[in-house]
């Protein structure tokens, strides 16, 4: 770079004027500064950000390098340098890209030697270094046991294993994982690893805590923390989800199994019963329900497919329900999703006598009756606004003095809900003049397109 220092040494002495004598402790001094700048950087070349001669990026980042050359504190322009400079060029890896100024989109994982070259027209080169690491994302993935597996073998030989596998780990670092594993999930949250390594698989010793007779259930999850040992470069840490398992029991093959039952009447559980029917159809095994909670609790069954079916025997009106259970030898299940028992025919309102002929100045009785969750009877209603309404006992009456001609021309409507919302909205009956002093009441007629389902109500 002589020719270009002479030239600018030049340019500032004739700068200081005829007065002042050459001073070599004067002499200003070429120096070259790297520069890591964002893409969406906007701002003139003398407002920097800090040199560099490391940088870290995470794959996907897009950014610009920047070579500035400085005479002392001058920062020199493009035209300055175009004077006494043939060529400027950046060696990213193996691509070289010409010019001070290059932007390079960073795809994939790696370490690139990026070196900024300044040459000068009589063949002298300035240059400068930055290291760059094009960082990966840890992430952790718990492979086994399994989320949510029931037939977890205790006391395995050689312990249990816990697996799981790690991505972004890049070759410049190492990494250390933290198994947490408990009872409770909150306690994972504040509590010690209770082991760690460099590898993605750890086994716990033969200390199984439960009886030979039960199950035991256990949360557990992985903390990865990366380390480089590189000044600049931060430790990466990732913390998987949180997963559970049960172990089995190591006395029998048989398998068990809890099911929540949710019963939408009131007073339901008199005539309600849970049972399980093997893939033939012909076992069919009773289980026991708490009335109370709700939960029903099998006997021991073989392993395998079984059927588990809900219902009442004292209310046929009430809708069965079924799921299919998948049973692991020696396994405890207790599925998420219940058995709902629900309720899904309205009450029948019937006419005494059907068809029924009465004097216009008289009354009808209407029997109602529900043999689900029973008769709301804060529910019945009529749109024959002629009538005197009453109902109780069973019962609905409907009594008048006069009849129009409108009257005799519009469907009616007696309406009653249970107490699981089923209402008869889409039963109607019909009125007609059969003589000067009767008149003929029919139905009901009901549209079973109508019928709203209890659950979209």
């Amino acid at each position: 770079m002589k020719l270009l220092l002479a030239f600018l040494i030049t340019l500032f002495l004739l700068g200081c004027g005829n007065n002042n004598l050459y001073n070599d402790q004067d002499t200003p001094h070429l120096s070259m500064t790297l520069h890591l700048v964002p893409e969406a950087f906007f701002g003139p070349d003398g407002w920097m950000l800090a040199p560099r001669d490391m940088a870290v990026l995470s794959v996907g980042d897009q950014v610009e390098f920047w070579g500035i050359i400085r005479l002392g504190d001058s920062l020199l322009t493009e035209d300055q340098l175009s004077i006494s400079t043939s060529l400027s060029y950046w060696v990213l890896g193996s691509d070289t890209l010409y010019g001070s100024k290059t932007r390079r989109t960073f795809s994939k994982p790696e370490t690139v030697v990026a070196i900024f070259n300044q040459v000068e027209l009589g063949g002298d080169t300035l240059r400068d270094t930055m290291m760059v690491y094009v960082n990966s994302n840890l992430k952790v993935d718990l492979q086994a046991p399994q989320d949510k597996q029931l037939d977890v073998m205790p006391n395995t030989h050689g312990g249990l294993p816990f697996v799981w596998s790690l991505q972004g780990v890049d070759s410049w670092e190492s990494v250390t994982s933290y198994l947490f594993l408990g009872a409770d999930p909150l306690t994972l949250l504040d509590q010690e690893p209770i082991a760690s390594t460099s590898g993605t698989e750890l086994r716990l010793g033969a200390t199984d805590p439960c009886p030979q007779d039960s199950y035991c259930q256990f949360y557990w999850r992985i903390i990865a923390v990366t380390s480089s040992g590189i000044s600049g470069i931060l430790d990466q840490t990732d913390t998987s989800e949180i997963r559970y398992f049960r172990t089995r029991r190591p006395d029998t093959d048989s398998a068990e199994a809890k099911v929540q039952v949710w019963q939408v009447a009131t007073g339901l559980g008199l005539g309600a019963y849970v049972k399980s029917v093997d893939q033939s159809g012909i076992h069919s095994i009773p289980w026991s329900l708490d009335t109370l909670t709700g939960t029903a609790s099998s006997p021991l069954l073989s392993p395998g497919l079984w059927t588990v079916i809900a219902g009442d025997s004292l209310h046929p009106e009430f809708r069965p329900d079924s799921m299919l259970l998948d049973l692991s030898p020696g396994s405890l299940n207790l599925p998420e999703v219940g058995l709902d028992i629900v309720d899904v025919i309205p009450p029948q309102v019937i006419l005494q006598g059907s068809p029924s002929r009465s004097p216009f100045n008289d009354s009808l009785t209407f029997t109602v009756s529900d043999f689900g969750s029973g008769v709301d009877w804060n529910s019945p209603f009529t749109n024959w606004s002629a009538s005197q309404f009453s109902f109780g006992d069973g019962k609905v009456t409907l009594k008048w003095t006069t009849l129009s001609s409108a009257d005799l021309l519009m469907d009616w409507h007696i309406t009653v809900s249970d107490h699981s919302g089923n209402s008869n909205l889409h039963c109607t009956f019909k009125l007609s003049a059969v003589s000067a002093s009767e008149v003929l009441f029919k139905g009901p007629y009901c549209d079973p397109d109508l019928i709203v389902p209890v659950e979209a109500q």
